[in-house]
């Protein structure tokens, strides 16, 4: 398989609301979108400094269905409704997935 692994670091307006309303429409979409092997997301711990404040991990069969699920409607509209607004920053990677 292979991991898309996001990582946003929120602008200093972002309310908890906002993150809590981003885990729940999170938690929406992984019940809408069965490409999804495993779908993992969270708020940093706080472990370490200089960390980003939350990331998801998205796990797909297939390379090539990464594209299908960045550029899918309902992830599209879950960025447009919730990231687009509170982002600061963000870094992704795309890996395989060895642990399988």
């Amino acid at each position: 398989s292979v991991l898309h692994i996001a990582m946003f670091k929120w602008g200093e307006q972002v309310t908890q609301t906002q993150v809590e309303d981003f885990t729940a429409a999170l938690e929406v979409l992984k019940t809408q979108m069965p490409i999804l092997k495993s779908f993992r997301f969270g708020r940093d711990l706080g472990l370490r400094d200089g960390n980003y404040d939350y990331g998801v991990v998205a796990e797909l069969a297939e390379p090539h269905q990464v594209a299908e699920y960045l550029d899918h409607d309902l992830h599209q509209e879950l960025i447009k409704a919730h990231v687009q607004h509170m982002l600061s920053e963000r870094k992704a990677v795309q890996i395989l997935n060895f642990g399988d």
